[in-house]
């Protein structure tokens, strides 16, 4: 938008390793095809996965940094701007949940009703117990599936995937960016 500072913006990002890696599985076992989106050929799957997931990361990360960049440069910082990571998500919902829906705290809550008949108001408080419950065993990690869209859940699969040269090479092209969200360089 041209005036975002108008808006209540939330910014839901991932360690940009773990989105290269997690990219490379949904690519190459995953993702459906869907014509004028993503659409490649069984030959280019069959290369990506012989090229293995190194190479996918290093070919993809200029890319990527791109995108950060913009997100960054565009949102980080600002007031009107939560910033929110996804491992917080995994690993805390409940704290992650409140501060997603503090969010929406300047919005008139609508009502809620009961039984259809009677309707109480809502709060933040109540939105989040009823959020909380209904979702938080969405956390839960599964056992690993590279079929799955929801392959494994668990922050720094870049670590358990990538080798050692990989991720020094991801970490010095990515550095600003690791350091400006505080995620770790090893």
């Amino acid at each position: 938008p041209d005036d975002i500072a108008a808006y209540s913006v939330i910014l839901h990002l991932r360690d940009p390793r773990d989105v290269l890696t997690s990219l490379y599985y949904s690519h190459v076992y995953s993702h459906r095809r869907k014509e004028g989106r993503f659409n490649p050929s069984d030959e280019q799957r069959k290369q990506w996965e012989e090229e293995g997931v190194d190479a996918y990361a290093l070919k993809n990360v200029a890319l990527y940094k791109s995108r950060y960049e913009i997100l960054l440069s565009a949102l980080l910082g600002k007031e009107n701007v939560i910033l929110l990571k996804y491992e917080d998500m995994v690993a805390d919902y409940s704290t992650w949940l409140r501060r997603f829906l503090s969010g929406f705290a300047h919005l008139p809550l609508p009502s809620k009703r009961t039984l259809g008949i009677f309707t109480s108001s809502n709060t933040l408080e109540s939105v989040h117990e009823r959020l909380y419950k209904k979702y938080r065993n969405d956390f839960i990690p599964p056992e690993e599936d590279v079929h799955k869209h929801i392959r494994q859940l668990m922050p720094g699969d870049h670590e358990r995937k990538l080798t050692p040269e990989t991720i020094a090479m991801l970490n010095t092209e990515l550095g600003d960016t690791l350091r400006l969200l505080d995620y770790a360089i090893h």
